[in-house]
Formats: structure tokens, sequence, C-alpha cells
């Protein structure tokens, strides 16, 4: 995320999710990749998934908020 390579972003995200479901950070981090992307469908729907499992994570009510 941090060097602007936001594909390979969603490649990490994907394969950390392969491993760990139910890591928000990793679902917040997609979204925000996603969302980066312009893809505002799959950012939201990757933020929800991180509220689904830490419905407190601020990063994706932000984004979540952003893109409403």
């Amino acid at each position: 995320m941090a060097t602007g390579k936001f594909n390979e972003a969603v490649d990490d995200y994907d394969a950390a999710l392969n491993v760990d479901s139910s890591d928000a950070g990793a679902w917040s981090g997609l979204g925000l990749a996603y969302e980066k992307l312009g893809n505002k469908a799959k950012a939201i729907e990757s933020y929800n998934r991180a509220m689904l499992v830490d419905p407190s994570n601020p990063a994706a009510r932000a984004g979540v908020a952003r893109l409403s």
C-alpha cells in the first residue's frame, strides 16, 4: 500500500485472508486497496467484512462513511 502498488496489495491481503479470514485489519486493508483502485463495491464489501469480524474497526467504519 505504501508504495502505491494497489493491485499487489490486493493480492497480499487476499493471501493473508486465505490464512486467517478473521483478520479485521486485512479486510480493512483490502477495502482501502480496492478504494484506491476505484472499485467502490469491492471496497465496501471488504470494509463490511472487517466490521463483521470487529464491529469497532475504525478504518472500516471510516471507509464505509467515505464511500456512502
